[in-house]
């Protein structure tokens, strides 16, 4: 019975291979021409450009404050 059960089994799962190989054989869009994407051509662009660095700028207590929204107790000038 075991062994009934297997060759059932297997002719079943050869069957439906075959089935399955013999449909995607009979479809245009099954070869490996149309399934795989074609090269896009390279895009040229320029290089990037450096960046400069930007100078630091020198801001007073009183302005610093203001930026962050704190208030100052006290000045020194």
């Amino acid at each position: 019975m075991k062994k009934i059960a297997t060759v059932f089994a297997l002719t079943l799962a050869l069957t439906t291979t075959a089935t399955i190989a013999k449909n995607t054989e009979d479809k245009p869009g099954a070869n490996i021409e149309n399934t795989l994407p074609h090269s896009q051509p390279a895009i040229e662009a320029p290089s990037p450009q450096e960046a400069k660095p930007t100078k630091e700028q020198q801001y007073s207590p009183e302005q610093k404050a203001a930026i962050t929204g704190l208030k100052l107790t006290s000045s020194i000038k």
